[in-house]
């Protein structure tokens, strides 16, 4: 006779969902409509929206920020110059900021919560720039700002918001018929109400 046992590895009973993310794209100024070329830069305080969501920016004179309809970007600079988020209604896990090409290598930038620095500043703003969110500052509803930090431009093509991953318990599976001893050829059926869930069992009592 054999004992029909099961034990759920560590690595199936928590599971992630898979984190979404938020990507705001600036290489097109035609939802945005931010002041086009230098000539037209602004300073002052100013939202924009892409339909879904909307952005603060802003600047110090004689900087400014506009979109630059040449090299498809938005030009924020200098030093005090920052980008604000709307706030989300998910935890935010880390923030992308996507330079242009031709973008400067001396632009330090960083993630502010106010006035409080939550992430790691950046030197260039060439490529992608990963600023991962402090864990006591990653609450939903949080409000972050992009902030220039030095005497440089920050030419960015796009922003990307990720989020943190939910956690999700897996469902206790079900045994039928419901354990003890088989003495003759049965068939056994495992199920779980988790779809995705690994089960893993042993016929001799051992943890497998």
């Amino acid at each position: 006779m054999k004992k029909l046992s099961f034990f759920m590895a560590l690595s199936a009973m928590v599971f992630g969902v898979s984190a979404q993310d938020v990507v705001l794209d600036f290489t097109s100024n035609a939802v945005w409509n931010l002041p086009v070329g230098a000539a037209n830069k602004a300073t002052a305080v100013a939202s924009f929206s892409n339909g879904n969501y909307s952005i603060t920016l802003e600047a110090v004179s004689p900087d400014g920020y506009y979109f630059n309809s040449t090299g498809s970007y938005l030009m924020l600079g200098k030093a005090g110059a920052k980008l604000t988020l709307p706030a989300f209604t998910s935890d935010v896990e880390k923030i992308e900021v996507v330079g242009n090409s031709g973008a400067s290598t001396a632009t330090v930038m960083n993630v502010y919560v106010g006035d409080i620095a939550v992430s790691t500043a950046t030197t260039g703003i060439v490529g992608t720039n990963t600023y991962l969110i402090d864990a006591n500052s990653q609450t939903a509803g949080t409000v972050y700002s992009i902030k220039v930090t030095s005497a440089h431009n920050a030419q960015i093509t796009a922003v990307k918001i990720y989020f943190v991953a939910s956690q999700e318990q897996v469902a206790t599976p079900v045994i039928s018929p419901d354990g003890g001893a088989i003495d003759q050829p049965t068939m056994v059926s495992i199920t779980c109400a988790t779809a995705g869930a690994d089960i893993y069992y042993t016929t001799d009592g051992t943890t497998p």
